[in-house]
């Protein structure tokens, strides 16, 4: 077993809270996204490396910190860009409005060259208008990274379950399920937690 935060803003403010609970239980591994996508940017080869993520993430200096001591000497530049979680969460993932938005925050912003970290489990679903509007950048989501971080216990002969907690239930767990159900993952449990 593993446990996986899997937000960019709760493992850049509490993974350290998850790992100690898991050392005091002494049961499983976990791994955050902040790592994972320090590490996959770092293959990349621009010259700058940029941060995008919820205010949260931005405010927290997750990533620069890990990026420095994974040695990176690269200038490294951070955006929130809020307003991406609504539109994907309305799946509003193309059109005029979306690419306003992605333009307003962004524009002259992202550089060509850029390796620009994806840093919010919502924006890779916004991929398509990023790269269409910046072309000469390279993108990296922390989330697809974190399978280069470790094994999670999964073997040929295996079968996984994923339990999910979540603790915003503005978006329901049915509608999750359709989502996961599109990639692939149908063996889920879940809990909300009630904080």
């Amino acid at each position: 077993q593993a446990a996986v935060v899997a937000c960019n803003t709760a493992s850049a403010v509490a993974l350290d809270v998850v790992e100690e609970i898991s050392q005091l239980k002494n049961s499983f591994p976990v791994f955050g996204v902040i790592e994972a996508g320090s590490r996959a940017v770092l293959k990349g080869q621009g010259k700058r490396i940029v941060i995008l993520g919820t205010q949260g993430t931005v405010r927290s200096q997750a990533y620069l910190q890990m990026l420095k001591k994974l040695g990176t000497t690269k200038p490294i530049a951070q955006k929130a860009c809020p307003l991406f979680v609504p539109l994907v969460e309305e799946n509003m993932l193309h059109g005029p409005a979306t690419e306003w938005i992605v333009n307003h925050y962004l524009k002259d912003f992202i550089l060509e060259g850029d390796d620009v970290v994806l840093g919010c489990t919502h924006y890779p679903f916004l991929r398509d208008v990023l790269e269409k509007q910046f072309p000469q950048a390279s993108f990296y989501d922390a989330g697809a990274a974190l399978k280069e971080l470790g094994s999670f216990g999964a073997n040929d002969s295996e079968k996984n379950k994923i339990h999910f907690l979540f603790s915003d239930d503005s978006v329901s767990s049915m509608s999750l399920s359709d989502l996961l159900l599109k990639c692939g993952i149908l063996d889920v449990e879940w809990s909300q937690l009630r904080l």
